[in-house]
């Protein structure tokens, strides 16, 4: 396979599957700062000078994955040539994350076994004792999934992931 098709492959992946957005035109470092210059620009409705754009870069850039993260998505000071302070945000993270919820729902998150299924009980008492029934049906509902409260709220969930194996393996369920 030669290095064209397997960057052609990892670009339809990125836009297809991940949502990214390829831009062809940054093609080295000085194309992406410029890139992020007029995001950033256009983000904080603000110009900045060289001096203050060089501080942005220096502020953003960083060997530490982790600490860059969070300074793309907190709210960051940088400082003005004139000695004034500006309050700016590096990454939409609004939009930004409503793009990606809409790519990725609870629904494919429980297909894909990342949280753990859920069920929802539809109870709808009457009359004036409304309010108990409500209460005693939950409570009935607990006791039978603790085990009339031998197990609490994270053993019960335990127990359930550690009997979905069993029945994976054709094994007997635990209590």
């Amino acid at each position: 396979m030669l290095e064209q098709e397997i960057e052609t492959q990892l670009i339809r992946r990125q836009t297809d599957d991940l949502k990214y957005v390829y831009h062809p035109e940054i093609r080295d470092l000085a194309a992406l700062e410029a890139n992020f210059r007029i995001r950033f620009e256009e983000l904080n409705c603000v110009r900045l000078s060289d001096a203050e754009f060089s501080r942005l870069l220096d502020m953003v850039v960083s060997g530490d994955v982790y600490r860059a993260s969070c300074t793309l998505r907190e709210r960051q000071t940088l400082e003005r040539d004139d000695g004034t302070p500006l309050i700016c945000t590096l990454v939409n993270t609004k939009d930004f994350f409503q793009r990606l919820l809409h790519a990725y729902t609870i629904t494919n998150a429980i297909e894909d076994r990342n949280v753990l299924r859920f069920h929802a009980d539809y109870f709808r008492p009457e009359g004036a004792d409304a309010p108990r029934a409500v209460v005693r049906a939950i409570l009935a509902k607990h006791d039978g999934i603790t085990a009339e409260r031998k197990f609490d709220a994270r053993s019960a969930a335990a127990t359930a992931r550690h009997n979905a194996f069993l029945r994976e393996l054709g094994l007997p369920e635990i209590g």
